[in-house]
């Protein structure tokens, strides 16, 4: 990382690393991009419309974690051992 407080890009994101994994976790959340209508994207410019197509394929290819089953049946296994830990450390 540079001297200057810049997140890294995803690009260069290792997440083996600690800052990397940091900056992975604190940075802000992905933002879908506007669903267009035909007629919508039809009347963009040629540059707006590559900036749109760009938010669409980076938004499609990093998808969040996927609700199975079993994912859910870990977060509900996951709140019973944190709410059963309660006490503070006096």
């Amino acid at each position: 990382m540079t001297g200057t407080n810049r997140l890294p890009s995803p690009a260069n994101l290792a997440l083996s690393r600690q800052e990397d994994f940091k900056a992975f976790a604190d940075g802000p959340r992905r933002n879908r991009p506007e669903l267009l209508a035909m007629a919508q994207l039809a009347a963009l410019s040629s540059g707006a419309k590559a900036e749109y197509n760009r938010l669409r394929r980076e938004w499609h290819a990093n998808p969040g974690p996927i609700r199975t089953p079993q994912l859910s049946a870990l977060h509900e296994y996951l709140w019973d051992i944190i709410d059963s830990n309660l006490q503070d450390g006096d």
